[in-house]
């Protein structure tokens, strides 16, 4: 079970729009990659649901894994997970979009896994594909409503974090 103290650190400053990158120490996030570049292998969302009453302090994840889109309590996600996450913060003046953000995410809950893009994406860049959706293929339609042209890696998002996201990467394990 891992230290959740970095995470119980920033927990209440998380909200529904933050970006989480996952850099996974299993044979296949060292894969991903080795294939692709970059240190993160895995990207999912920060999502709250301060709407329901009793959970007003959870954050939960959502993430496109094997089994398609699906949300997950993030302590629990967090506690057995081996490697490192990363939080990035919506800049303030998003702060907008926040709402728009979610319910783009929500709606694809249920939504199954794109192992067809995930092969194309050992070869190039993938195109979007809203029938199955990979872990950065959902955290780009999420974020930014796109449903055509190329579906970013993970590591690609760096471009688009930099831009829309407060530095520095915010260590969560």
């Amino acid at each position: 079970m891992n230290d959740l103290s970095k995470y119980n650190a920033v927990k209440d400053s998380m909200k529904t729009g933050d970006v989480l990158q996952w850099h996974s120490n299993s044979m296949l996030g060292s894969a991903i990659r080795a294939r692709k570049g970059g240190d993160i292998n895995h990207t999912g969302l920060v999502i709250r649901l301060a709407e329901f009453e009793g959970l007003e302090r959870r954050r939960f994840t959502l993430e496109s894994l094997e089994n398609g889109v699906v949300l997950n309590l993030l302590s629990r996600r967090l506690e057995s997970f081996d490697g490192q996450v990363f939080l990035h913060r919506l800049k303030p003046e998003h702060d907008s979009i926040r709402q728009e953000i979610g319910e783009r995410a929500l709606s694809c809950v249920g939504i199954g896994y794109d192992y067809s893009s995930i092969i194309k994406e050992c070869f190039g860049n993938a195109q979007m594909n809203m029938d199955n959706l990979f872990c950065s293929e959902f955290a780009w339609f999420a974020e930014t409503g796109k449903t055509v042209g190329e579906a970013p890696d993970p590591n690609e998002f760096e471009e688009y974090l930099q831009q829309w996201f407060i530095e520095p990467h915010i260590p969560l394990l």
